[in-house]
């Protein structure tokens, strides 16, 4: 599945544990990809999917790592309400993850 996120499609898939080094998910700015681990129950799915596109978010704007708690969180805030707004279909595919248990890649 593809992710708008700003003025870039990020490519979001499952991949097996062992590609992602001890940890849960992804994001490589480079490449504009998201791998997540898809063993992990699907809250955990979708929990990793935030997380990862919070990154996302952060290397798009090209946000400084010194960066104020409110100004990281507005930028964050606008950053995510922008991503939730590119992709209609996204708030209901976490929703079901975390509501209902349907892993995000079936």
């Amino acid at each position: 599945m593809f992710i708008k996120v700003d003025h870039r499609d990020i490519l979001v898939k499952a991949v097996a544990s062992s590609e992602l080094d001890d940890c849960r998910g992804i994001f490589y700015g480079e490449t504009g990809e998201i791998l997540i681990d898809q063993t992990i129950p699907a809250a955990e799915q979708a929990e990793t999917l935030i997380h990862e596109l919070l990154h996302a978010i952060w290397c798009s704007r090209h946000m400084k790592s010194r960066l104020g708690e409110e100004a990281a969180v507005s930028q964050l805030a606008s950053g995510l309400a922008t991503v939730i707004r590119d992709n209609p279909v996204l708030p209901m595919l976490l929703s079901n993850a975390l509501i209902s248990g349907m892993p995000l890649f079936p």
